[in-house]
């Protein structure tokens, strides 16, 4: 019984600025039909209880009507404000990162530097292009085809944006290749050093244990460094990918495409994998963007 009393005042407190308004202006209009009777007219207004009563009727509907006009109009009001301010700050921001973004390029001879510079820049329009896929998703379910096309344009946008930081992107890509391979080598020659024949077995296999995790954790922290970087890099290779007519994807294509699929989906990956896309990303670059 509480259970149901709790949901019925829910209901009715979740439809009240709906319904009341409509009512007082119901209770107006039937009141009208009822001052418009002769007979029952005469009656009210010889009767003192009567009149006040209607009149009180009248004022209480009016004022209730009056009252959630002004504060849904109010609220319309400072919604539509709110709207603006956030589709200003939502240009201003656009504007800065492009800007941003240029002056990015042009320093890339740093390889450290132009990390600190990259990665915010680079994430921010990562989430932008995750969030404009998603908004294209919902639009397509609803079939929306003018909403479709606005936000396939802001993503082609955000992309242009994205494509000027080839360089830096292929630039950090190659350096965190290099620096995954060297941490690497330090393990895998410290497992070659390991001879299970030697007498002290069960040692050395505990030894090999412990660096065959050390390069598994490695792996997984190394990927997690890199993931906003092959995020990137995976949406310029689709879209470099997309610019080329009438094209077949080779096995390399695919054996590429596979590990960008797995590292998104949050699987680690291999230094050997890391230097498979960058080899990739880096001739793909050169293929449809070349070089002056």
């Amino acid at each position: 019984m509480v259970t149901a009393l709790k949901y019925a005042w829910a209901q009715v407190r979740d439809w009240a600025p709906y319904v009341l308004p409509a009512v007082s202006n119901l209770i107006l209009v039937l009141l009208g039909v009822v001052m418009s009777l002769p007979n029952l007219a005469e009656r009210v207004e010889k009767n003192p209880r009567l009149r006040k009563l209607f009149a009180a009727i009248c004022i209480a509907a009016g004022l209730v009507g009056f009252g959630f006009d002004v504060s849904e109009r109010r609220t319309n009001d400072q919604s539509n404000k709110q709207l603006v301010a956030a589709v200003q700050t939502e240009v201003g921001n656009t504007n800065e990162l492009v800007k941003d973004t240029k002056g990015l390029v042009s320093s890339t001879q740093s390889t450290l530097l132009g990390l600190d510079l990259l990665q915010p820049k680079m994430t921010s329009l990562n989430h932008r292009l995750a969030n404009l896929d998603q908004k294209i998703g919902v639009a397509k379910k609803q079939n929306d085809q003018n909403l479709i096309a606005a936000l396939q344009a802001q993503k082609r946008t955000s992309l242009s944006t994205l494509i000027t930081m080839a360089p830096a992107i292929i630039s950090q890509m190659e350096f965190w290749a290099r620096k995954w391979d060297t941490d690497d080598r330090v393990i895998w020659k410290q497992l070659m050093l390991l001879d299970p024949s030697r007498p002290d077995g069960p040692e050395v296999d505990q030894k090999r244990k412990l660096l065959l995790q050390r390069r598994v954790s490695e792996d997984d922290e190394y990927t997690k460094q890199v993931l906003p970087l092959i995020t990137s890099a995976n949406y310029m290779r689709e879209e470099f990918l997309w610019t080329l007519s009438n094209y077949e994807q080779t096995k390399d294509d695919n054996k590429v495409a596979a590990i960008f699929s797995k590292t998104l989906a949050g699987q680690p990956m291999g230094w050997g994998e890391m230097r498979a896309i960058t080899n990739y990303m880096e001739g793909l670059t050169k293929r449809v963007a070349p070089a002056p």
